[in-house]
């Protein structure tokens, strides 16, 4: 009898985490799907303004939209930054995170219309010594930002020209080679 409080205070606990997981899930999915009508707008502008598209996949590329229609919808933008430019940032800011579950940068709510690729990568270093190490960022020797830089750029040609941190990258970005 005197565990009963605990048990049902529990499982409320319980089905609250589940709720607020699920809701989460579902406001995403609602926010890909509004935004469905903009994917070949954004496409035609990532093909003309955006280096990094040459280096995707089909697959890749639909993760990346999707990401960057999430990030879109999630984020508090300046009025005066424009659709165009709204793009662009969301696909600088999505790039790293195409092959990751993730919570879109969730320190970051306005203000970060001037960040660069580098800036967006730097918010994912603690990230990757979570999830891969710190042994795995000794390796890379400081050097995270600007080797992550080479692997969005080419990972193809990092992997031919530094397998050992294209390794260890790849483990933490996940693309295809």
């Amino acid at each position: 009898m005197f565990l009963v409080p605990f048990v049902v205070a529990f499982i409320c606990l319980l089905l609250f985490f589940i709720y607020m997981n699920y809701s989460l899930v579902y406001k995403r999915t609602r926010y890909i799907k509004k935004m469905r009508g903009e994917r070949e707008n954004w496409r035609v502008l990532l093909s003309k303004d955006f280096s990094y598209l040459s280096n995707l996949t089909a697959e890749q590329l639909s993760l990346l939209l999707d990401k960057m229609a999430i990030f879109y919808c999630e984020k508090d933008w300046r009025e005066q930054v424009s659709k165009d430019q709204r793009v662009l940032i969301c696909a600088l800011a999505c790039l790293p995170l195409i092959n990751r579950n993730t919570n879109f940068y969730p320190s970051v709510r306005s203000d970060f219309e001037d960040f660069s690729l580098s800036d967006w990568v730097k918010l994912n270093k603690l990230q990757f010594e979570k999830e891969v190490g710190k042994l795995a960022l000794k390796e890379l020797k400081g050097q995270f930002v600007e080797l992550s830089l080479l692997y969005l750029e080419s990972p193809r040609r990092m992997k031919e020209s530094d397998p050992k941190s294209f390794k260890i990258l790849n483990h933490y970005y996940r693309f295809s080679v």
